[in-house]
């Protein structure tokens, strides 16, 4: 069973992108740039044995065609959704009526796509992005010497190098202006990740916080219609005392992190039940009125955006695959997942590990699951010679799997009920459903062979609606593809962020 994408009176509702377009895109463009999550039905899905037969068919297809509509997997996220930063209340049979099934084949997937690399490559927002080198603690200004804090590194480290590559492109962007009264927003380059990292955090902290408190752009607007980068799970939360003091000035922030604080309130006063993650979620205040998820971050080609030296060894280098059909039907695995034996917290253990424990790995297709490998060479051989990639919720629901999955080209599939609310990766731009695929955790505890044999139940046409989709992803989400169009899709998802706040 397939569900619709969703109701002609709800798309009647919705305001048009305020990104200037041709007529043409401008009429069609709401239709995806829009920010909907479907509503899972609870739908079951057979129980499909495995054989050479069937396998032989799912692999046959030999042909890229031009998609006429849109298909949706399933997202098991209970009966409401976000939508932009409010929140919708709609029946399934409202949101999954046949009706509108129709209303995207008018269009397409290729076309869908490329209007909305057209609109994001032809944005006119323009921001301001402070350069006093007290803020962004520079060479001249970071104490020589600093030692840094290795388990804090240990934490972020993946973190810490996107925030710094992202202030790279952030400063060499054509949508920077220098001055203030041309922009719609404003960036402050606090190197939160890296102040984290640093065993004297609470002096640099103060130094860059009191001199943008200080600075006159910032008192002007009293911190409306400002982004503070800080991807660092454990960094704007109520335990991280270092920053607590700045709380009451950066209310107007919108902060820009790996997960939606703002969003997680928002579900929980609407009911939404997180399962094992919601007592931990309801002790949290979001410390600013409005948040961004990107999702976590990882470290992009240093030869495309050149980073400084740290003095902590990083070895993970995740290369960038373009997700392509010929690529995904070249790769030798059906399914990739490698966990640790360590345990998570949240009972989280039961579902990571339940892939490797209960699984018969002779019944799947070619597959490479098991427990972690010794070899990183091998490991990201196997990786991105991958078909579908497992992510698994953990001591978060958010996973390193799931931007490294991305980054290789690799279906993400996603074992997290809430992960497109938890963080919703740049959700005004990217429908989280289009580029991966959603099992339900109590589905998959119970019987993950089954779970991931559904996977062959997947025709062309969905194949090649996900892999373009995930394609697209790639240019969006990731900061060295070389059309990467990150920077306009995080201007547009702040601007959206400020029509609700």
């Amino acid at each position: 069973m397939r569900f619709s994408f969703m109701s002609m009176d709800l798309l009647k509702c919705i305001t048009c992108v305020r990104i200037k377009l041709p007529s043409l895109i401008w009429v069609f463009g709401p239709l995806t740039m829009i920010n909907l999550y479907l509503l899972a039905g609870q739908t079951s899905r057979q129980n499909y044995g495995y054989d050479d037969d069937k396998y032989n068919n799912f692999m046959s297809t030999n042909n890229v065609t031009s998609m006429s509509h849109h298909k949706q997997y399933d997202v098991p996220v209970s009966s409401w959704q976000p939508m932009e930063q409010g929140i919708i209340t709609k029946s399934d049979e409202q949101l999954h009526s046949s009706q509108n099934h129709n209303a995207l084949a008018v269009l397409g997937v290729d076309n869908i796509i490329t209007q909305n690399v057209y609109a994001l490559n032809h944005t006119e927002y323009k921001f301001f992005m402070y350069d006093d080198p007290n803020i962004t603690l520079g060479p001249s200004v970071w104490p020589e010497g600093a030692k840094l804090n290795r388990k804090a590194w240990r934490m972020c480290a993946n973190e810490i190098f996107f925030d710094e590559a992202l202030f790279v492109i952030l400063k060499r962007s054509p949508l920077r202006t220098l001055d203030p009264e041309e922009a719609q927003l404003f960036i402050a380059p606090i190197p939160n990740g890296r102040i984290f990292g640093s065993m004297i955090r609470h002096i640099l902290w103060g130094l860059s916080f009191n001199t943008l408190f200080n600075h006159e752009v910032f008192r002007k607007h009293q911190g409306h219609k400002h982004l503070l980068i800080a991807t660092g799970y454990p960094l704007f939360k109520n335990f991280v005392g270092s920053l607590a003091v700045y709380y009451e000035k950066l209310e107007n922030v919108t902060l820009v992190q790996s997960w939606d604080p703002n969003g997680i309130k928002k579900a929980i006063d609407y009911g939404y039940d997180f399962h094992e993650y919601q007592e931990y979620f309801t002790k949290f205040q979001p410390i600013t009125r409005s948040s961004i998820s990107v999702g976590l971050g990882t470290r992009p080609d240093s030869s495309v955006i050149p980073l400084p030296e740290f003095k902590f060894t990083h070895h993970e280098h995740i290369p960038l695959v373009p997700a392509s059909i010929e690529k995904w039907k070249n790769a030798s695995n059906f399914v990739f997942y490698h966990t640790r034996t360590t345990p998570s917290f949240f009972n989280s253990t039961i579902y990571r590990h339940v892939a490797v424990t209960n699984i018969s790995i002779s019944n799947l297709p070619k597959s490479s699951i098991g427990w972690d490998m010794s070899s990183n060479e091998q490991w990201l051989k196997e990786y991105v010679d991958s078909k579908f990639c497992l992510v698994i919720r953990g001591d978060s629901p958010h996973s390193a799997a799931f931007i490294r999955s991305i980054r290789v080209g690799c279906i993400p599939v996603i074992v997290a009920d809430c992960l497109p609310i938890f963080a919703p990766v740049l959700k005004s731009t990217l429908h989280m459903s289009d580029y991966t695929i959603m099992l339900d955790e109590r589905k998959f505890v119970k019987n993950p062979e089954a779970q991931l044999l559904s996977l062959l139940d997947m025709d062309e046409e969905e194949i090649n609606n996900k892999i373009k989709h995930l394609a697209f992803a790639q240019k969006v989400m990731m900061l060295d593809h070389p059309e990467s169009l990150f920077v306009p899709a995080l201007l547009h998802e702040a601007v959206e962020t400020f029509k609700n706040v």
